[in-house]
């Protein structure tokens, strides 16, 4: 049995609520959410604020908001010659009826994703709980792996001797809400001291995603421990007959309750003495090592998931999984600590902005989340024949918005892969490269999307449509994509790859000028704020084509291409037409577009071009004094006015997309809402101008919506966008998505402890 005294330094940033403390009125569509566990492309779950499991996104690009009545955690206590305390460790009335369920605020939830902590105060006895999954940056094996890990840890403060027992109870949780998994069987299997019960599925019905699938739920003997466990009990009772087999001594009575095989459940029985210290780890993984897209019943392109490079192909590798977690997940908790700690401990970095750029981070795990190692059936060959070696990824734009690493809205949080899994950020831009290249041969425009789950992703890409409207802001986020994860990792492999796009971006996004004046002209619902739409020359589309135009002369640069010289000349009109034609010297600002019904507005994510020049080594697309100036009245017209909750006479929303220039509303809804991400983006262009003061109040606004707003509860369900009152989001937006991961650019931008320690 492993001791350490220093288990639980829970960080003070962790963001924290009572257990089961759930607002009733909350805007948020499932406000009892956590932790997200599961690696990338695995399929994930979340370990929630109510104790409980849910909600669930194991099949790509599904979820599934159901919390498991069956599935949770069981305390048995007993000190001295007291009677004997049983509780689960959850307070959701779903929860089976037979089981003495925790009260509100009998339990702490403590959360800074990767880890969760849960610390209880109902029991003599000091317990508490730490879990989490291996999300490693600069790692791609233990990142991908289908695993949780949780840690009791329980000490004795008593002058007696104790005992407690950890059960967790588990069945075999739903697929999704149309899919079937049934053909249960669950068997013991032992290794070392490693000892696991596997529930397998094994019927003609199933599909491939769920056919011979397994979970295994799992832990460690010692001569310190008692193990037992129960190999099925009937999930569809009461509970109460693995209940009483528990509560009666701590331990299990190592058979079958009942021939159901829809439920088991393990336990670890402990002896402390008086002041003593234990950790107890149980682990849950998963085997469902196939993803398949298009209609699940009849033929669609199969893949096998990330993880299956490591462990095989076979269906029946979910104890194997456990057994490396139990050894291996103290290694794993100090190269997480590695990554956290240089954040946590940064005094320039304020505590909200750290609890907030860590949580956003479940995005990442249970966004829809694909990745593969290897085409299955569907296909003879992956998209094109090309690089086949690589591992496609994406994360979905959102629940209702379900479009593959929907490109225009990874723009602002492509720092993420860029920083910590540049691999990734090769192996997706490379696949947009290729649609480029291969997928509209035509016109060469970059794709929207790779396609959407019901469909064929990477075979059919632009599910969106983008490409028949001529959005005019996609091709220049490409180009400065691309340029940003060749400086950041001086790949030129990657540069090579890529040219033969960029140059046709460049070519595409040069027939958009039609009135000769080095800018592209915008024609409505033709970019990312399509129901809004621009006119003319935008501030928005001109000012990333004129960032576009800094990077592709850097790349052309590089390439010894001799098209640098048409380039810089391209780039020397742009930025001066662009900022002739919309800086308005009444107003101190940029106005949004030339020939739009309201021209003279100010649009918050203007310069949106101008944050990826600021960090990878480019030119300011404009003036630096009149950028500052600009984003001095995007602060005071579209932030400080917004529904102040402290009382210090600024808005705590985030920022409003956009203001006419009286102050009043435009009326539209993209124009008129506030967006999580944007806000974000836009507080680091801020921050890196000088506008620090201003870039954190606008920041907080987004933090103080999502994390602690009780009308609205958004944690670890951040919508796009929000209303002016932030109480719900736009009623036809999702929740879930993508782009307020964002968040990290403020928080490199104020501090980078990475690049300090290189």
């Amino acid at each position: 049995m492993k001791q350490r005294r220093d288990f639980f330094n829970i960080p003070d940033c962790a963001w924290k609520r009572k257990l089961g403390d759930i607002p009733s009125k909350a805007a948020s569509s499932s406000p009892d959410r956590g932790i997200a566990l599961g690696g990338f492309g695995a399929g994930s779950f979340m370990y929630s604020i109510s104790g409980s499991f849910g909600p669930w996104a194991l099949k790509v690009g599904f979820f599934d908001k159901r919390w498991l009545s069956e599935g949770a955690f069981h305390i048995y206590e007993k000190i001295g010659n007291k009677p004997p305390k049983c509780r689960v460790l959850s307070t959701n009335p779903a929860i089976k009826s037979a089981w003495d369920r925790l009260n509100t605020g009998e339990a702490t939830y403590h959360a800074l994703q990767p880890n969760g902590w849960i610390t209880y105060d109902c029991f003599d006895l000091d317990i508490s709980q730490k879990f989490f999954s291996p999300i490693i940056p600069h790692n791609y094996k233990e990142t991908s792996y289908p695993i949780a890990v949780w840690q009791f840890r329980v000490v004795n403060p008593t002058k007696e001797k104790a005992e407690v027992s950890v059960m967790l109870t588990w069945p075999h949780p739903p697929f999704n809400c149309i899919l079937p998994r049934q053909g249960y069987k669950n068997f013991l299997k032992k290794q070392g001291d490693k000892i696991g019960i596997i529930l397998k599925a094994d019927h003609p019905d199933n599909v491939p995603e769920t056919q011979n699938s397994e979970w295994c739920i799992a832990t460690e003997a010692s001569e310190e421990t008692d193990v037992t466990y129960v190999l099925s009990w009937n999930k569809d009772s009461d509970g109460s007959d693995i209940w009483n087999d528990f509560k009666a001594g701590g331990r299990l009575s190592n058979e079958r309750l009942d021939k159901s095989d829809s439920a088991a459940a393990i336990a670890v029985k402990i002896s402390l003495k008086p002041g003593e210290t234990k950790v107890v780890p149980i682990v849950i993984s998963w085997d469902f090592p196939v993803v398949k897209f298009g209609d699940p019943y009849v033929s669609g392109t199969e893949w096998w998931k990330k993880y299956t490079e490591y462990f095989g192909k076979d269906s029946a590798r979910s104890f194997d999984i456990a057994k490396e977690a139990l050894d291996n997940y103290e290694v794993w908790e100090k190269e997480i600590d590695a990554w956290v700690d240089p954040v946590i401990k940064s005094a320039k970095i304020p505590e909200w902005l750290k609890t907030a750029a860590f949580n956003e981070l479940y995005y990442t795990q249970f966004g829809g989340t694909f990745y593969e190692s290897g085409l299955k059936s569907g296909h003879d060959r992956e998209y094109m024949g090309l690089h086949e070696d690589d591992h496609k990824f994406f994360v979905m734009e959102s629940i209702g918005y379900p479009f593959c690493e929907t490109f225009d809205v990874r723009h602002y949080c492509a720092i993420l892969t860029v920083k910590f899994w540049p691999e990734i950020e090769r192996d997706v831009l490379r696949c947009f490269a290729d649609g480029i290249v291969h997928y509209d041969p035509v016109h060469h425009q970059t794709p929207h999307d790779f396609g959407r789950p019901t469909k064929d992703p990477f075979f059919a890409f632009d599910d969106y449509g983008t490409n028949r409207l001529i959005w005019k802001d996609l091709h220049s986020k490409f180009l400065q994509q691309v340029w940003a994860y060749y400086y950041a990792h001086k790949d030129k492999k990657f540069l090579d790859y890529c040219w033969p796009a960029v140059k046709m971006t460049y070519a595409f996004m040069k027939s958009q000028d039609t009135d000769g004046d080095y800018l592209p002209n915008n024609n409505g619902s033709d970019n990312t704020y399509d129901s809004w739409g621009l006119y003319g020359t935008s501030l928005l589309c001109g000012g990333l084509w004129v960032g576009a135009l800094e990077a592709m002369e850097k790349m052309a640069e590089i390439q010894k291409d001799p098209i640098v010289n048409e380039v810089r000349d391209w780039l020397k009109d742009a930025k001066a037409n662009l900022d002739k034609q919309l800086w308005y010297e009444k107003k101190g600002y940029y106005r949004i577009d030339t020939a739009g019904k309201f021209s003279t507005a100010i649009m918050a994510d203007g310069l949106n071009g101008q944050r990826f020049c600021e960090r990878y080594g480019l030119e300011d697309i404009l003036p630096r004094e009149r950028m500052i100036s600009h984003l001095k009245k995007v602060y005071q017209m579209c932030v400080v006015p917004l529904a102040d909750f402290n009382g210090d006479g600024i808005g705590d929303c985030g920022a409003l997309n956009g203001k006419n220039e009286d102050g009043t509303n435009i009326g539209i809804d993209q124009s008129d809402e506030v967006w999580s991400g944007s806000t974000y983006f836009l507080s680091a262009t801020m921050y890196k101008l000088g506008l620090k003061e201003e870039a954190l109040k606008t920041a907080y606004g987004v933090y103080y919506i999502t994390y602690e707003h009780e009308a609205s509860a958004y944690w670890f369900n951040t919508p796009e966008a929000w209303k002016n009152h932030g109480l719900e989001p736009r009623p036809k937006n999702p929740e879930q998505y993508q782009r307020p991961r964002a968040v990290w650019e403020l928080l490199l931008e104020i501090h980078d402890p990475y690049r300090e320690r290189k």
